[in-house]
């Protein structure tokens, strides 16, 4: 296996949460010094509500990002649920695609232990 370099190696010592449902607590995430700006979608937002901040948390991407070094991604639902299901397909319906790092995350948190179906580790399919 493959060690990557030192240069690619990152290190991340803050992180926040932004909830999609407040978009105007966006930019003063951006202003906090974190390492990491995760717009919330998932435990922060109660159900009746995440239809509202997916399309809120969604838009703050539709704007050109600063390479100011802060990490922006998104903390999508559980991918067993409707909600993820719904998570995933509104970001493969935007119109501006989201940055390297946004869509790396959520790859990554895509391909989790919690994308399986319950009981027997089998991969959900999305397509």
């Amino acid at each position: 296996m493959q060690q990557p370099s030192e240069a690619s190696v990152q290190p991340r010592r803050s992180f926040i949460f932004s909830p999609g449902l407040k978009p105007e607590m966006y930019p003063k995430a951006l202003a906090s010094g974190a390492d990491i700006v995760c717009v919330e979608l998932e435990d922060g937002i109660a159900p009746k509500d995440k239809e509202a901040a997916r399309f809120a948390g969604l838009a703050l991407f539709e704007q050109p990002q600063a390479d100011d070094g802060t990490e922006r991604i998104v903390r999508i639902n559980c991918l067993r649920s409707a909600f993820g299901i719904a998570d995933v397909h509104a970001v493969l319906r935007s119109a501006s695609p989201p940055p390297a790092g946004w869509a790396g995350s959520l790859c990554s948190h895509a391909t989790s232990t919690s994308t399986t179906q319950p009981g027997n580790g089998t991969p959900l399919a999305l397509g």
